[in-house]
């Protein structure tokens, strides 16, 4: 009797066990697949604000405002075609924006043609091949065949000298640099080994300064070209991860990167070698700022403790002046005669290319997301702001053949007329002409 009875028992819950299994599969043959979330927006931030909404311009084409959410899909007022528009020789103007080159670019320099056009020295970033580009009638030509392999960047002097920064091909965490000629005319160019792992900024002339990192800080040192011997140190700290920047200004600036784990620090080093007694305390939390020496105004990035978002801002040493800013960041900026032109995001993203929730501006700075940038110019003195570039006006989109732009390296030339820099995307340079005063 006892057996019969765990008999039963074992039955009954084998009996359900497989009732329950069977409720299971048909259950799961009906039910709707599970929903895939990972492409799915941030439910606390969809969207960040950009600061865009009250900016009108005009497209100089179309004569229609300019609209920071518009399409970037082409219209049919607009031709088309797969190359990117360039003068011919017919022509007696610089367009409004043409590629000067297709790129990867490693560096170049600009200078005046006799007709007073602008002609560029470009290296090509991998290979280190050199480009003699005249803008107007349009012509490129390829004066030398690189050297090196792997050129991250280059920078081109007054006397045609050329200083390469390429990876060694032994050990990639080393970062080699070396003087060449631009051109070659006869025999094997003589190479003058310089320093390793420097970051560097140049001016308009035969000066180039470097910072490099010696026992837990920094030196900068200021070098002529024509004679590279010849070094004057001009900067000393225990920080190490300065951003320079010196152009066509009579002063060197060094700005902190953009961080949330200490403050943010200007400061204005003269090339001479006075160092420097004053500092510029830039924010109170992470950020970083592109100065302009000559007027003592900057552009600022301080980012904020909820997700990053951040703002920007020019300002000068006194903080008596406030002007805000699109959201960017300051090595998106360039100035002239108080001025500031600044690439400008339309939109960031708020998932990564990894699907992971975007941390500005720390996802761009990894690579991780891109920016489509408009450019604008911001007055300093009576605030005023335009757009000069956006994908969706007409003759944007004519001159560029579509072309989403992620700006870098953007620079002003010395007579003001003309905006160079580099699309990220493709690290095709490109000249805008600027058509204000």
């Amino acid at each position: 009797m006892v057996r019969l009875r765990q008999v039963v028992t074992v039955g009954s819950v084998s009996l359900v066990f497989l009732v329950l299994i069977l409720l299971f599969v048909s259950y799961f043959f009906s039910a709707d697949p599970p929903v895939d979330t990972r492409d799915e927006q941030p439910s606390t931030e969809t969207s960040y604000n950009l600061g865009l909404e009250n900016i009108t311009t005009v497209d100089p084409l179309r004569a229609i405002p300019f609209d920071p959410d518009a399409s970037l899909e082409p219209s049919a007022e607009v031709a088309r075609d797969d190359r990117v528009y360039t003068p011919t020789s017919g022509e007696s103007s610089i367009p409004l924006l043409m590629r000067v080159f297709k790129g990867p670019l490693a560096g170049y320099r600009v200078d005046t043609s006799n007709s007073g056009f602008p002609v560029f020295k470009v290296v090509e970033r991998g290979r280190g091949d050199r480009y003699l580009i005249q803008t107007l009638p349009y012509s490129v030509n390829r004066v030398a065949s690189g050297e090196f392999t792997r050129v991250a960047e280059s920078h081109v002097f007054s006397n045609d000298d050329v200083l390469m920064m390429y990876e060694d091909s032994e050990n990639e965490s080393t970062i080699r640099s070396a003087f060449i000629p631009f051109i070659i005319s006869d025999g094997d160019p003589i190479i003058q080994k310089f320093e390793d792992n420097i970051r560097v900024a140049t001016n308009t002339r035969n000066k180039l300064f470097f910072i490099q990192t010696i026992d837990d800080g920094s030196v900068g040192v200021v070098v002529d070209v024509s004679n590279p011997s010849k070094t004057t140190v001009v900067w000393r700290s225990d920080f190490t991860s300065w951003i320079p920047r010196w152009g066509n200004r009579s002063r060197i600036t060094l700005h902190t990167p953009v961080t949330d784990f200490m403050n943010g620090y200007v400061y204005r080093i003269d090339p001479n070698g006075v160092l420097p007694d004053d500092q510029f305390v830039s924010l109170s939390s992470g950020g970083s700022a592109f100065m302009d020496p000559t007027t003592e105004r900057f552009v600022l990035f301080e980012t904020k403790a909820d997700n990053f978002a951040g703002k920007t801002r020019i300002t000068n040493r006194t903080r008596s002046l406030s002007i805000d800013l699109p959201i960017t960041l300051p090595e998106k900026c360039d100035s002239f005669n108080g001025v500031f032109i600044c690439a400008v995001p339309r939109s960031i993203q708020p998932r990564t290319l990894s699907g992971y929730e975007t941390l500005f501006p720390d996802s761009w700075y990894q690579g991780d997301i891109n920016f489509d940038d408009i450019v604008m110019s911001i007055n300093a003195t009576t605030g005023e702001k335009k757009v000069l570039l956006s994908p969706t006006m007409s003759s944007i989109r004519l001159f560029s053949g579509g072309a989403t732009f992620d700006i870098i390296h953007p620079r002003i030339s010395n007579d003001g007329k003309y905006l160079f820099f580099v699309n990220k995307y493709d690290m095709s340079l490109w000249m805008l002409r600027l058509d204000t005063d």
